[in-house]
């Protein structure tokens, strides 16, 4: 098998010094979803790696049925650094910022043009906006900003010439939207040294303490070297992990409220418990997903029978 290496006659955006003197910058201002008319805002935690975490603080929202809304602030310092000798493009040229929507878990890519990146402004900064409508995406996604070729008006050697073309990507993002269609919440983290997941339940009273990433949650490691294999947009992620790894932390937190006979007991007889609370979803476990707490032993395995065949939907 021969080694096949790709080769671009143009010039592109690939010298991080460049990417640097360009100046670009891509901030996630806010989210929201819109539900029958009602704007409703979810919580937006960025990290310097590039990972942006949504949710919902009141469990309402997932991004396949509900769609997304992102409001994003866009900085360049230097758009005449693009045009010229020492830039990416020839000077007749015409260029373009775009932003690009991908996900392999949801099979899907979409291009989305932003603006022409003017030679004689002395900066550029806009508000964008981007929406995805519900029933595209299933969980999370890429979001990329790449400069591309409007138009070329000279045949100038060494700068591409085709439509379309394009010049390299300034930024990116990784948008994290939580599984919920079970019943764990998921967050991805970036820790060099940290295993590839693990459990936190770290409520004080679930009758008043919302089930949120504070207080509940499963954080998936991405730089843990086994992290592909619990990486749903690898298309050989392994379902049995994923699902022993809900398994064993729906397990930890039940096993946790349960500890506390008389919390347990008012979880799971008290009529009105307060929407969005620890205690809250999990009685609707309790009273939804029909599993055997007539025993320890009897609970994990029906937890994880429930979950198996959950995840084998995938």
């Amino acid at each position: 098998m021969s080694n096949q290496i790709a080769v671009a006659f143009y010039r592109t955006l690939s010298d991080p010094e460049k990417i640097k003197e360009l100046g670009f910058t891509l901030n996630i201002l806010g989210a929201s979803y819109n539900d029958q008319g009602t704007t409703c805002n979810l919580k937006v935690s960025a990290s310097d790696s590039g990972l942006v975490e949504v949710t919902d603080e009141q469990m309402k929202w997932n991004i396949a049925d509900c769609g997304l809304i992102l409001n994003i602030h866009i900085d360049l310092k230097s758009p005449s650094s693009i045009y010229g000798p020492r830039g990416i493009a020839s000077s007749g040229s015409k260029v373009g910022l775009a932003l690009t929507v991908s996900s392999l878990s949801s099979n899907r890519q979409e291009c989305i043009s932003v603006t022409e990146i003017e030679k004689q402004d002395s900066s550029t900064s806009l508000n964008h906006t981007v929406s995805i409508c519900p029933g595209l995406y299933l969980r999370d996604f890429n979001l990329q900003a790449v400069l591309y070729l409007i138009s070329s008006s000279s045949d100038e050697v060494g700068f591409a010439s085709i439509p379309g073309t394009v010049l390299g990507t300034l930024d990116k993002k990784y948008i994290n939207a939580p599984f919920t269609d079970l019943p764990f919440p998921i967050y991805k983290v970036d820790e060099p040294n940290g295993p590839l997941w693990w459990t936190e339940c770290r409520w004080t009273d679930a009758s008043e303490d919302l089930f949120t990433e504070e207080n509940v949650c499963i954080r998936i490691n991405r730089l843990n070297k086994y992290y592909d294999m619990v990486n749903i947009d690898n298309k050989n992620f392994s379902k049995p992990l994923i699902s022993e790894i809900i398994s064993a932390a729906v397990q930890l937190m039940l096993d946790r409220a349960m500890q506390n006979e008389g919390e347990w007991n008012k979880i799971i007889t008290e009529p009105n418990l307060p929407e969005g609370t620890v205690a809250a979803v999990l009685r609707n476990m309790y009273d939804t997903f029909q599993w055997d707490f007539s025993s320890e032993e009897k609970l994990a395995r029906s937890i994880r029978e429930f979950i198996y065949t959950e995840v084998e939907k995938w």
